[in-house]
């Protein structure tokens, strides 16, 4: 039981820590100017303003969900290695690998505190695309998205990242 509640507590840390650098991105990047410039060729101002205020009434349904995510994330992660682990015929608890997955979990935060460091130090003239498709050290920051189909390559690209070679890493 106690085990349980520490994987929750970890859980709950994990979306506490991505709610403050999500926090911390949007006022350092000017989020709701950004959103304004994207949307202001489809949006009157009047309905982009009405979309900001609704989206800050909303902020704690954003907050309630990076728990469930995180939650589900790793539970079905940990629920395909431990089928994997299971006909492979080795003798692992689901509770290791789950406590596994939460670990590998916080790699993904060293993503988020890169990206925040690099649109303040070194790309300070951005757009919101440019904070959207930015993943560090992935093949779509090579590549570039400027020129790439947006169905397949962005996101195809965006998960070809050094991030991903240290979780499978950490994961085996």
């Amino acid at each position: 039981m106690q085990q349980s509640k520490y994987l929750f507590l970890t859980i709950f840390f994990l979306a506490i820590i991505y709610n403050i650098l999500n926090e911390i991105l949007k006022v350092q990047s000017n989020f709701d100017k950004l959103v304004y410039n994207s949307l202001s060729e489809q949006l009157t101002a009047k309905q982009i303003q009405n979309y900001l205020i609704l989206k800050d009434d909303l902020k704690w349904l954003e907050y309630m969900f990076y728990f469930f995510y995180i939650f589900f994330k790793i539970a079905i992660i940990s629920s395909i290695i431990h089928i994997a682990i299971f006909f492979s015929k080795t003798e692992i608890t689901f509770k290791s690998i789950f406590n596994s997955v939460i670990q590998v979990e916080f790699i993904f935060l060293l993503v988020s505190i890169f990206k925040i460091i690099w649109f303040y130090f070194f790309q300070t003239n951005y757009t919101i695309e440019d904070i959207q498709y930015f993943y560090p050290l992935s093949a779509l920051n090579i590549v570039g998205y400027e020129g790439s189909e947006p169905r397949f390559c962005r996101h195809k690209f965006a998960y070809l990242p050094c991030s991903k070679s240290l979780q499978w890493y950490r994961c085996s």
